[in-house]
């Protein structure tokens, strides 16, 4: 009979470590969605941000309103590369020396992204520097 007493002593120890241990793997899973960038994001914690351009000014930069009272645009928290998306040889020349933060800002080497710019027609660098793809609907029936 004392066997079986023990046996009932251990039911409620062994229901709260497993639900300790389940209450600690959901921690661990929120943290790691809450520090996720979403889609095609890349995280980059703030001690391995080594260039970031500061924002350009100009159509899509200005913070101050024109003459006429037009409508104050923020500049981009990521910084301007290009006016505009670009790829191909396009971007590869208009990002000049900058590629190379554009690269590493995509994880990519200088090598591996003028090679996918040249390689993918649908492959762009978007105004902030990063890889977009423009669909293209050309071959629709």
């Amino acid at each position: 009979m004392s066997e079986t007493a023990t046996q009932s002593s251990r039911r409620p120890v062994l229901a709260v470590a497993v639900v300790a241990v389940v209450l600690v793997v959901i921690a661990v899973i929120f943290g790691m969605l809450m520090t996720n960038p979403g889609p095609g994001g890349t995280a980059v914690p703030s001690s391995e941000q080594t260039e970031t351009p500061a924002p350009t000014t100009g159509p899509t930069g200005s913070v101050a309103p024109d003459d006429e009272g037009g409508e104050v645009t923020q500049p981009s928290a990521f910084g301007t590369f290009l006016p505009e998306s670009m790829g191909g040889e396009k971007a590869i020349d208009e990002l000049g020396d900058r590629i190379s933060v554009v690269a590493q800002r995509n994880n990519k080497t200088v090598e591996e992204l003028s090679e996918l710019l040249l390689r993918d027609r649908s492959a762009q660098i978007s105004p902030e520097g990063f890889i977009v793809y423009k669909d293209s609907f050309d071959n629709a029936g």
